[in-house]
């Protein structure tokens, strides 16, 4: 590393971090919680008569919410709102976000009445808009429900991605928070580590989207600066080095993934960094001392266990790993099977004991007040069966319109639809998960030029690149569950490493720096082209159709 990397590496890493903490999230949202029992009640006095407003309220850590609305004129008689002859009953199964009903009623009313109908209702606020979309400022008279309108300056205009959870958010972030404060996990589907590190970014900044969705977002930033240096330690060029990490960074998977808060953002980070501790190991010379050999692999260990805690699928990459590491180990038992004797010994330790501790330690957060040793293994064999069955069971009956099989990922045949709105003035507001066409479409094309590379020249970087990419990608093709394109995230940066590697191929023939730095451009003039349906800035629709729309399962906008 020289002075020119550091600087390329610092501008890269700053410029990604603006663009990807821009319009990230709101950080001020209802924090206090109004908790009934059953049938309790909340009166609000709108300090006028009204025939219609809406009704906003902002839903806390309870997946599912069920109460009941009356009107009244004078404050004494109610009359619940009813469809089909019965109180109806509002829910919702979003978590830490605004939703709004209608309130009509055939004649003026001044007063509105919440009745719990669950024993856990927890409610964050509520709020009134009048038939113009203004606020009204309201009284409580039920004293015990004042937390319902202690927040109304956090009332938005409207719910967008800003100001509350969109897509897998209503699981990890609302785990993250009950970690935080000791209560009964909701979602445990998968190891605990992801959703400890989302409670960092809450800790820090609130239960707000910001803070909810800061250590993912931090996490993007960090891929960058390393897939610098893994692309650096790997092709000894900063060209390629900036190339490489330049194509991750504008990503389309990269920067949509990252930002939002689920825990897929980890398992690649530290897929990236065990793969890089792994290369370190393979470029060790076999003469080395263990002093030289044994810390890259203990660090491999380390990330494959931070990985496998934050989501199983870090498994896939362990298995590549395992392929790597038998093929290096061979060179180093031509050379001092004694020596290689220790190294398989320490091995057992760094990638069966260090990564077993790592995963079991996740737990603690969920199940370290159990009270004794024997409980706290106990729950978490118990949560690995129960995972074991929600994957291969529960998940394998599932459905979902933007689901999509291994074969289509990288042909982006179906992108994942996140987020959708419409704004007050027309424009179209979405969030979509796939790649870039240069980047992944590409990729498609260096893969099959690794592979003729190394049958030709048996060059090892080749024969790493794609073990280390078929590893996250073939486990999938045997996967009958349900799948979406996100699941491809982990092959990215393979998919960069291996245009890398094409890149250094040329970069010394006529033109080829020069095709080097067209690529990169082309990259990322399509990323600023795409930018608004992976950010959730409001276009107009007939930009996202007959612009961005290049193939028919692309449903970017609506």
């Amino acid at each position: 590393m020289k002075r020119i990397d550091i600087v390329v590496i610092s501008v890269l890493s700053v410029v990604y971090a603006a663009i990807a903490f821009f319009r990230l999230g709101d950080t001020v949202t209802p924090e206090t919680a109004w908790t009934p029992q059953l049938h309790g009640e909340a009166v609000f006095d709108l300090g006028g008569h009204h025939n219609s407003v809406e009704l906003w309220f902002y839903s806390g850590a309870r997946h599912s919410q069920f109460f009941s609305v009356a009107l009244s004129a004078d404050g004494e008689n109610f009359t619940f709102i009813q469809t089909g002859g019965e109180p109806f009953r509002y829910s919702t199964n979003s978590v830490f976000r605004w939703h709004n009903y209608a309130l009509n009623w055939s004649v003026d009313f001044q007063y509105v009445k919440i009745v719990s109908n669950m024993w856990d209702l927890k409610l964050m606020e509520v709020a009134f808009k009048d038939s113009e979309d203004s606020q009204i400022p309201v009284q409580i008279i039920t004293p015990d429900a004042v937390a319902l309108i202690d927040e109304q300056h956090t009332l938005p205009d409207r719910y967008t991605f800003m100001n509350g959870t969109y897509f897998d958010e209503i699981y990890h972030p609302r785990t993250a928070y009950e970690i935080i404060h000791g209560l009964s996990l909701y979602e445990t589907t998968h190891p605990p580590l992801g959703k400890v590190i989302i409670s960092w970014g809450i800790r820090i900044f609130g239960m707000n989207p910001f803070g909810w969705r800061f250590m993912g977002t931090l996490a993007g930033v960090l891929m960058v600066p390393l897939m610098y240096v893994f692309a650096k330690f790997m092709f000894k060029s900063t060209l390629v080095a900036f190339f490489t990490a330049f194509l991750f960074t504008f990503d389309f998977m990269h920067f949509v993934q990252t930002r939002l808060a689920t825990i897929d953002t980890y398992v690649v980070l530290f897929i990236i960094a065990q793969f890089y501790f792994m290369y370190k190991y393979c470029k060790t010379g076999v003469s080395e001392p263990l002093k030289k050999i044994l810390p890259p692999l203990l660090f491999t260990g380390i990330f494959m266990g931070l990985g496998i805690a934050s989501k199983w699928t870090g498994m896939y990459a362990g298995a590549g790993l395992a392929v790597i590491y038998c093929f290096v180990l061979v060179r180093h038992v031509k050379n001092d099977w004694r020596k290689s004797l220790k190294i398989v010994l320490w091995s057992v330790v760094f990638f069966g004991v260090v990564p077993a501790i790592i995963y079991v330690a996740s737990y603690i957060p969920q199940f370290g007040d159990l009270g004794s040793l024997q409980a706290f293994f106990t729950a978490v064999w118990d949560n690995q069966l129960a995972m074991f069955n929600y994957h291969g069971v529960y998940v394998l009956e599932s459905t979902h319109p933007f689901s999509s099989v291994w074969w289509e990922w990288p042909l982006m045949v179906r992108p994942i639809w996140y987020y959708s709105n419409r704004t007050p003035d027309g424009l179209s507001a979405g969030i979509s998960a796939f790649g870039n066409p240069a980047v992944w479409w590409g990729g498609i094309a260096a893969f099959f030029y690794i592979c003729y590379r190394y049958y030709r020249t048996r060059d090892f970087c080749a024969l790493f690149l794609i073990v280390g990419y078929l590893a996250q990608y073939l486990p999938w093709m045997y996967v009958s569950r349900i799948t979406f394109i996100y699941h491809y995230f982990t092959c990215v940066p393979f998919i960069v490493l291996m245009l890398g590697y094409a890149a250094y191929d040329i970069k010394d023939r006529r033109f080829g720096r020069q095709v080097i730095c067209a690529y990169a451009a082309v990259t990322g003039v399509l990323f600023i082209l795409f930018y608004p349906v992976l950010s959730g800035l409001p276009v107009k629709i007939d930009f996202v159709v007959d612009v961005l729309r290049w193939m028919p399962g692309w449903v970017l906008a609506v």
